[in-house]
């Protein structure tokens, strides 16, 4: 519900006429919801801070979520988009290498890979 109700605030707000009650409502079940998150809807909440530029409020959904669970594979991948997308634009790197998020979503084996001659 978190990301449904970030996309409706988003969609408001690029209107020509705001509806200024509807955004103001939206917020506070957005403050509520978002206190009863779950990791997978803080996952989607990021995907949809994604997907419309907003990388900073995306990396918070997703560190919040992996503080939930560390081992979510699919958060551990949106915080290496996050890192990727933030590096690129010249903004602060937070916790690493991205790489190192996309390494960790995949499981590891013990054999090291060998290439075919």
């Amino acid at each position: 519900m978190l990301g449904s109700l970030l996309a409706l605030i988003h969609a408001h707000k690029l209107c020509l006429t705001v509806d200024k009650e509807a955004v103001a409502n939206y917020d506070a079940k957005l403050k509520e919801e978002r206190k009863r998150a779950d990791d997978q809807t803080l996952y989607y909440a990021g995907v949809f801070l994604m997907h419309v530029n907003r990388a900073e409020k995306a990396k918070e959904y997703v560190d919040r979520l992996l503080k939930i669970n560390p081992q979510s594979k699919d958060g551990l991948v949106l915080k290496g988009w996050v890192e990727l997308s933030q590096l690129r634009s010249g903004g602060q790197q937070g916790s690493g290498p991205p790489l190192q998020f996309f390494e960790g979503s995949s499981p590891r084996t013990t054999a090291p890979c060998q290439r075919f001659a």
